[in-house]
Protein backbone atom coordinates (compact mmCIF):
# COMPACT_ATOMS: atom_id res chain seq x y z
CA UNK A 1 0.00 0.00 0.00
CA UNK A 2 1.46 3.30 -1.04
CA UNK A 3 1.63 5.96 1.73
CA UNK A 4 -0.67 8.25 -0.34
CA UNK A 5 -3.48 5.41 -0.08
CA UNK A 6 -2.49 4.77 3.83
CA UNK A 7 -3.31 8.23 4.26
CA UNK A 8 -6.64 8.59 2.40
CA UNK A 9 -7.53 4.94 4.07
CA UNK A 10 -6.02 4.91 7.53
CA UNK A 11 -5.58 1.87 9.47
CA UNK A 12 -8.69 3.37 12.48
CA UNK A 13 -11.97 4.44 12.18
CA UNK A 14 -13.64 7.46 13.78
CA UNK A 15 -17.11 6.40 14.73
CA UNK A 16 -19.83 9.18 15.53
CA UNK A 17 -18.94 11.00 18.69
CA UNK A 18 -16.66 8.42 19.96
CA UNK A 19 -12.94 8.82 20.44
CA UNK A 20 -11.07 7.34 17.43
CA UNK A 21 -9.95 3.43 17.57
CA UNK A 22 -9.01 0.57 15.96
CA UNK A 23 -11.16 -1.61 13.24
CA UNK A 24 -12.24 -4.38 15.89
CA UNK A 25 -11.92 -7.19 12.99
CA UNK A 26 -10.32 -10.13 14.47
CA UNK A 27 -12.59 -11.49 17.36
CA UNK A 28 -13.92 -14.68 15.90
CA UNK A 29 -17.25 -16.18 16.81
CA UNK A 30 -18.52 -19.58 17.11
CA UNK A 31 -22.07 -18.95 16.17
CA UNK A 32 -23.08 -16.35 13.33
CA UNK A 33 -26.40 -14.10 12.58
CA UNK A 34 -29.08 -17.21 11.51
CA UNK A 35 -27.40 -19.87 13.19
CA UNK A 36 -30.08 -22.30 15.24
CA UNK A 37 -28.69 -22.71 19.01
CA UNK A 38 -30.44 -23.91 22.21
CA UNK A 39 -30.03 -21.69 25.22
CA UNK A 40 -29.08 -23.63 27.91
CA UNK A 41 -29.31 -22.15 31.61
CA UNK A 42 -30.25 -23.54 34.97
CA UNK A 43 -29.91 -27.15 33.88
CA UNK A 44 -33.22 -26.27 31.22
CA UNK A 45 -32.52 -26.35 27.57
CA UNK A 46 -35.06 -23.76 25.68
CA UNK A 47 -35.47 -23.05 22.46
CA UNK A 48 -34.44 -23.35 19.25
CA UNK A 49 -33.65 -20.14 18.68
CA UNK A 50 -31.69 -18.00 15.81
CA UNK A 51 -28.65 -16.16 16.81
CA UNK A 52 -29.34 -12.22 16.06
CA UNK A 53 -26.60 -10.45 16.49
CA UNK A 54 -22.89 -10.70 17.67
CA UNK A 55 -20.95 -8.01 19.92
CA UNK A 56 -18.25 -7.99 22.05
CA UNK A 57 -18.27 -11.75 22.51
CA UNK A 58 -21.98 -12.38 23.35
CA UNK A 59 -25.08 -13.11 21.69
CA UNK A 60 -28.73 -11.73 21.30
CA UNK A 61 -31.15 -13.85 20.46
CA UNK A 62 -34.28 -14.21 18.04
CA UNK A 63 -37.22 -16.34 16.80
CA UNK A 64 -37.76 -18.15 13.66
CA UNK A 65 -39.57 -14.67 12.60
CA UNK A 66 -37.22 -12.12 13.79
CA UNK A 67 -38.31 -11.52 16.74
CA UNK A 68 -36.13 -10.58 19.78
CA UNK A 69 -36.39 -12.95 22.44
CA UNK A 70 -35.81 -12.34 26.24
CA UNK A 71 -35.62 -8.96 26.20
CA UNK A 72 -32.42 -8.73 23.64
CA UNK A 73 -30.34 -10.13 26.71
CA UNK A 74 -26.86 -11.32 25.48
CA UNK A 75 -25.30 -14.11 26.25
CA UNK A 76 -22.01 -16.29 26.17
CA UNK A 77 -20.96 -19.37 24.12
CA UNK A 78 -20.79 -21.38 27.55
CA UNK A 79 -25.12 -20.64 27.42
CA UNK A 80 -25.79 -21.81 24.01
CA UNK A 81 -25.46 -24.89 22.22
CA UNK A 82 -25.54 -25.36 18.70
CA UNK A 83 -28.80 -27.08 16.82
CA UNK A 84 -28.87 -30.39 15.19
CA UNK A 85 -31.90 -31.19 13.27
CA UNK A 86 -31.15 -34.58 13.04
CA UNK A 87 -30.94 -35.09 17.04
Amino acid sequence: MSTKDRLEKPDFIVAKDKRPGVDDYGNEYKYSPGDKVYLCTSGQQEGPYKIEAAENGKYTLCDDYGITVKSGRAYGEDELKLYDPFA
